[in-house]
């Protein structure tokens, strides 16, 4: 069984500081006391303002399910899509570095992944793959052979001593 980790010190229940004072000092984001909240939740809480986290996550589901009901759910879908692509614009060299990095220091996470969505999506991938085949095959056609023929020139240039 995979042990539940909160915060970005990863910390388990075990590990989390007991009170407010002594993770906020050790630079934890997260603290955990044993004793139930106001709603009977036994769960950790946030250093930052002391709620339990299982109540604010009962809360967000809340306020979530009322926002998408209401009338202008696809306005404020379109609006946090559009913020979401003017954050990138203004910070995609440091996202896509930080992605990078991930993805390099996660291979193992990453490899995993691709494998699941390509035995997941097999029969989508081959259908796609076809229909490239099919669109752009003179274009392919035409690739394939100047690439044979640049590697024969090659070839004949090594051989003849003209290459070096």
């Amino acid at each position: 069984m995979i042990e539940k980790t909160y915060g970005p010190a990863k910390l388990t229940i075990e590990q989390m500081y007991s009170n407010r004072q002594d993770a906020d000092a050790a630079g934890h984001s997260h603290f955990f006391t044993g004793k139930p909240c106001k709603n009977n939740h036994i769960a950790h809480r946030a250093v930052k303002h002391g709620r339990c986290m299982e109540c604010l996550r009962i809360r967000s589901k809340k306020a979530y399910a009322k926002l998408k009901n209401s009338p202008n759910w696809e306005l404020l879908k379109e609006e946090r899509r559009i913020k979401k692509q003017q954050f990138y614009k203004e910070n995609k060299e440091r996202i896509d570095r930080e992605n990078k990095a991930w993805r390099t220091s996660n291979k193992d996470k990453m490899d995993k992944y691709y494998k699941n969505y390509y035995d997941d999506n097999l029969k989508e991938i081959r259908a796609r793959k076809r229909k490239y085949y099919e669109d752009n095959q003179e274009k392919l056609i035409k690739y394939q052979r100047d690439y044979r023929k640049s590697v024969k020139e090659e070839k004949n240039m090594i051989e003849d001593g003209d290459f070096l």
